[in-house]
């Protein structure tokens, strides 16, 4: 057999570091990030947590990469994928992300409460229960409130009041923000009107 073949060699991505990482607290809102030292355009890359990718890739911009929110614990790493030629590599180094035992202890057996600057109780955490969110009016009354079963299903308790601070009507307001809760109270009472 005779002829000639050419064979073309793409390059890997260039290696950057994982970093990031850190303690996670259970409690709502905390988050650690986990940084990547670099990029480079057409590349993307993809977070992964354990193993497995969570979230989507992220395309290159030629400078640190970040992905601020993360609240799972694990071993967290990083692809780098060319989306042209389809060549990957796992990049350098690792960044962890473990729970806080001492801050699970307290999420898991303790009350725990949160107010605003009014003084007024705006979160609520009990024993073996989620966070419970208060939302009150311009006059300091209670106007919603938001348990863990209801926030998975974006639902608020509501409570209506007359002139003289009498409850009229209580029900469920469904809203398509799930935690947002200055939007929420904005569209209830104007609802409400």
């Amino acid at each position: 057999m005779t002829g000639t073949t050419t064979i073309i060699v793409n390059p890997l991505p260039a290696q950057f570091t994982v970093g990031g990482g850190g303690t996670l607290c259970t409690a709502p809102g905390t988050s650690v990030p986990v940084t990547l030292s670099g990029s480079v355009s057409a590349i993307n890359y993809q977070l992964q947590v354990n193993g497995a990718n969570t979230g989507s890739p992220v395309a290159g911009t030629g400078s640190t990469i970040t992905w601020s929110s993360q609240n799972i614990a694990g071993i967290y790493s990083v692809i780098a994928a060319n989306a042209i030629t389809g060549c990957s590599i796992a990049m350098s180094g690792t960044a962890s992300i473990i729970a806080d035992p001492v801050c699970s202890a307290l999420a898991n057996w303790s009350f725990q409460y949160e107010y605003d600057a009014r003084k007024r109780m705006t979160d609520k955490k009990m024993p073996g229960a989620d966070w419970v969110y208060m939302v009150y009016d311009d006059r300091d009354r209670l106007v919603m409130t938001q348990d863990g079963n209801q926030r998975l299903s974006k639902q608020w308790l509501f409570t209506k009041y007359d002139t003289l601070n009498r409850p009229v009507m209580t029900g469920i307001y469904t809203h398509p923000n799930i935690g947002v809760r200055r939007f929420v109270v904005g569209d209830l009472m104007q609802v409400l009107k």
